[in-house]
């Protein structure tokens, strides 16, 4: 919950900063956050497994379960990486293209914890496939829920709720 909090704040100071320099008229932007340990070099390992079980699993919560076990394994590498090491890595995923030839699903996807969209009320109402979403102020982080992405992945939301922004965090 402290994370999502900071990512929360994060994301509400961004769009806050964009506001001021007027840039936010009309913003569709996609945020997703990933779990810092798929920057490890054994990643490409768990990513091979956690493929495999995105398959076998039936649910959201069975598959965080086993991908947080298969994580857990990473995390002393993570801790042990230089700071230069976490970057040239995380340069070389952003430089990436993240989709891929593989379609939406690549090895960094099954690290992807969270998924926010932000949609300027300008931005709705002149796109049309945006037109039955419900603008938000951006007011305060709160307004700012946190999609959680394996209940994506598993089609857990209702999506009504979530063309709405009433889905809970």
């Amino acid at each position: 919950e402290k994370d999502r909090e900071k990512y929360r704040r994060g994301i509400y100071e961004f769009i806050q900063y964009l506001k001021q320099e007027g840039m936010f008229e009309y913003v569709e932007m996609v945020i997703k956050i990933y779990d810092e340990r798929c920057l490890t070099p054994s990643y490409e390992e768990v990513a091979e497994k956690l493929k495999e079980e995105r398959k076998i699993q039936k649910n959201s919560t069975d598959y965080k379960k086993v991908r947080e076990k298969l994580l857990t394994a990473l995390t002393k590498e993570y801790s042990q990486m230089t700071k230069k090491e976490k970057q040239e890595k995380l340069s070389n995923i952003i430089k990436s293209d993240m989709i891929g030839e593989k379609g939406w699903y690549n090895d960094y996807s099954y690290s992807q914890i969270y998924h926010y969209a932000i949609y300027s009320p300008k931005s709705i109402k002149t796109n049309y496939f945006l037109q039955d979403i419900k603008p938000l102020e951006y007011k305060n982080p709160k307004e700012i829920k946190l999609l959680d992405t394996f209940k994506i992945d598993y089609k857990e939301y209702d999506k009504k709720a979530l063309r709405n922004n009433e889905w809970g965090d």
